[in-house]
């Protein structure tokens, strides 16, 4: 109800973000009906991108016009190709964030990656993310 008032009330929204606990509820129950994009974020395993790929499948269903998975802590080139290859024809677009320890010590420190290590590659990653959202 909040998505659709949102994006048919009174003020001008260019976008509008829902952050959904993991798993496929949020596409089960049919509440991303009017999503325009989805980012499926998966790790490179096999349980994970069958998640991935069920929830991929029922947002198609319910007609979300784009569907970007995002493959979550790339270690090896392996990961993306394994994770890409199963998703084909699921998604329309593949990004792949990989694995930084720097991520895991700024959150052990509470503070943000990008204080902490500005030069992150993992940064990069995300811009990639942000980019495919802003097109």
């Amino acid at each position: 109800m909040l998505v659709h008032y949102l994006s048919s009330g009174p003020g001008d929204y260019d976008y509008i973000i829902v952050d959904s606990q993991a798993g496929v509820e949020i596409f089960g129950r049919g509440l991303a009906s009017e999503f325009d994009l989805t980012l499926v974020v998966t790790e490179p395993t096999p349980k994970s991108v069958e998640v991935a790929k069920h929830g991929s499948k029922l947002a198609k269903d319910l007609g979300v016009k784009k569907l970007v998975a995002i493959i979550n802590k790339v270690e090896v080139e392996d990961d993306l190709e394994f994770a890409s290859h199963e998703l084909k024809g699921y998604v329309d677009q593949v990004i792949s964030i990989q694995y930084d320890n720097s991520v895991k010590n700024a959150d052990k420190k509470g503070v943000l990656l990008l204080d902490l290590y500005p030069d992150s590659p993992v940064l990069h990653d995300i811009n990639q993310v942000k980019q495919s959202i802003t097109e």
